[in-house]
């Protein structure tokens, strides 16, 4: 810059990476994300198993995603994004406007992932969930959820990757 004026720049390396290989990391925001299998028991009363080596989906079952945010002080324009597995389908595939636990968001469901967008995000820990169909038996992918400031992209934080098995 040959001029008196100050110049601002910015660089970002990006770079792909196989999914399930992906570490979690943090800073003022942390999130982690679960996978429950929505059942009926004997008496009707919806339940929720965790999924893990003994309990993996089937072809037609109803999973509940499920987002624990941890943000350590007040954040405005925040955006999370849930990345999807091959093998499975949204239930609510219409964008709305959600309110739930003192948080009012937009919800927007895209081809390989549903985005939550959020206009201010107060210090707290708040939790996100959507269901998803089983619609593949296999091995998938599940990619990362991914929270970050749109203004500020220093401060965000994603999941670590997994794979998903479906019989």
């Amino acid at each position: 810059n040959p001029s008196q004026a100050v110049g601002w720049g910015a660089m970002y390396w990006q770079y792909t990476e196989i999914p399930e290989k992906v570490k979690a990391s943090s800073n003022e925001l942390a999130l982690e994300r679960k996978y429950f299998i929505q059942k009926q028991d004997k008496n009707g009363k919806l339940v929720l198993v965790a999924v893990d080596s003994q309990h993996q989906p089937q072809t037609g079952d109803l999973l509940k995603v499920v987002i624990y945010i941890n943000a350590n002080r007040d954040f405005e324009y925040v955006q999370l994004k849930d990345m999807r597995s091959s093998g499975s389908e949204p239930v609510d595939i219409l964008s709305a406007y959600k309110y739930k636990d003192g948080l009012s968001y937009y919800q927007v469901t895209k081809d390989v992932a549903t985005s939550f967008f959020l206009s201010i995000l107060p210090k707290g820990n708040y939790v996100f969930d959507y269901e998803l169909r089983v619609a593949q038996a296999g091995n998938f992918a599940t990619g990362i959820s991914t929270v970050q400031c749109m203004y500020a992209p220093e401060f965000g934080a994603h999941s670590n990757g997994e794979r998903i098995r479906t019989k």
